[in-house]
């Protein structure tokens, strides 16, 4: 468990996460806030599918709060063990119920007993399996290079040992985990095929996601400065530029050259620093 890159610093500052009942505490906040989410939103579709909507937006109020307030911890003298248990996870477990919503809704806010697909089976299947595919792949390279410790956040409750990323995976987008939770939102979408989830997916990417990012890039401007700003200007925030950035994007999750086929060095400047300096990066 422990080789998982990054754990080590996380259950270092989380004592309690190397126990078992700190470890469940962690994975029944996620689970449980989860489940109950997904289904007071199915349940309030069945009402009417109009409700499910506004019970979606209302949870992405929740989920603002609990973002915000994360992000904003620190400054109010909050621990991040209390951030971690009390924010991270809830809100972790209301972004999948989101997630799981966009694939298990009942079709449409107008027609709630059919569900209308904008595409053949088949042609949704394809889209979707390449979604999900590069959705593991991206994770996994940002996992690689950053580890859980800075995708949980931590160090933004310990600015002073930590680096911002600009290399790998990171050198193509800024916010990979968030690329490849929207390419599994729409993925989902896809499988799901009907109108009414492909507007759950865009609400999603489009709207939901942007604003957690917003909040999120505030405190590392704040705490890198000019060298994130410039980031910013420079590399995309989720989403490659063209197809020349999704040819980058490629080259950096295969390591080869996509009009070639010959393999490039891609993760040169790859990889966590070393251990006495943990990392916390975007």
């Amino acid at each position: 468990m422990l080789m998982i890159p990054g754990l080590q610093g996380l259950v270092d500052k989380v004592p309690e996460l190397a126990t078992p009942r700190g470890f469940l505490r962690a994975l029944l906040t996620a689970v449980g806030v989860c489940l109950v989410a997904l289904v007071v939103l199915l349940v309030a579709e069945g009402w009417a599918p109009w409700i499910g909507l506004v019970a979606q937006l209302l949870l992405y109020v929740a989920l603002f709060w609990l973002v915000r307030s994360f992000f904003t911890g620190r400054a109010a003298r909050l621990t991040y063990t209390d951030a971690f248990f009390g924010r991270f996870m809830p809100a972790a477990g209301l972004n999948g119920a989101s997630l799981l919503y966009i694939w298990l809704n009942g079709g449409g806010v107008t027609d709630p007993d059919a569900l209308t697909r904008l595409f053949p089976t088949i042609v949704g299947g394809v889209i979707a399996v390449y979604f999900f595919l590069t959705a593991v792949v991206v994770f996994v390279r940002a996992m690689q290079v950053a580890g859980v410790d800075t995708l949980a956040g931590l160090y933004i409750y310990y600015p002073d040992e930590g680096r911002m990323y600009d290399d790998g995976i990171y050198r193509v987008v800024r916010h990979p985990v968030y690329a490849s939770i929207d390419r599994v939102a729409l993925g989902l979408a896809f499988v799901n095929g009907s109108t009414y989830a492909l507007l759950l997916a865009v609400i999603f990417v489009g709207v939901w996601h942007p604003i957690w990012i917003a909040v999120e890039e505030r405190e590392l401007v704040h705490r890198m400065g000019e060298r994130y700003a410039s980031s910013m200007r420079r590399v995309p925030a989720i989403w490659p530029q063209g197809f020349s950035g999704e040819a980058k994007l490629w080259q950096v999750l295969t390591g080869r050259d996509v009009m070639s086929g010959l393999p490039v060095d891609v993760d040169d400047e790859g990889g966590r620093p070393p251990s006495d300096l943990p990392p916390a990066g975007a």
